[in-house]
């Protein structure tokens, strides 16, 4: 199955993270490029393990209007997760039911970064 999956830019996803009324989950599939910091709210995830947790994703998040999945550019592993989690629900008993978005964050963790370090709020510190 050939699966497309939208992109989103920063300035979309900083939007979406402004309303209270979204409900948003954000995936960062960098692994050892995460560095210290991931945009706020964002779960980190290696590829293999979120495609092992793909069932508990669905389950959990299948109600929210938005998945974005990103890594440090959008050109492989975010993409690829994007599309495994959107072939998924597809494929899921929710599929019927729910009106979820999977996304990708167009240029990334790199981008998203290089245009809004200096606004500490949209990120979150990792140990």
């Amino acid at each position: 199955m050939d699966i497309e999956v939208d992109y989103i830019n920063d300035e979309q996803l900083i939007q979406l993270m402004k309303d209270e009324k979204i409900k948003l989950q954000i995936f960062d599939v960098r692994s050892s490029d995460v560095g210290t910091c991931v945009i706020h709210g964002a779960i980190n995830y290696r590829v293999t393990e979120l495609m092992k947790k793909i069932p508990q994703i669905l389950e959990k998040y299948h109600n929210y209007n938005y998945i974005v999945v990103h890594c440090m550019r959008s050109q492989q592993r975010g993409p690829k997760c994007a599309r495994a989690l959107k072939e998924a629900f597809i494929t899921s008993k929710y599929f019927s039911t729910s009106n979820v978005s999977i996304v990708i964050l167009a240029g990334g963790f790199s981008n998203f970064f290089n245009k809004h370090f200096q606004e500490e709020d949209l990120f979150d510190s990792i140990e």
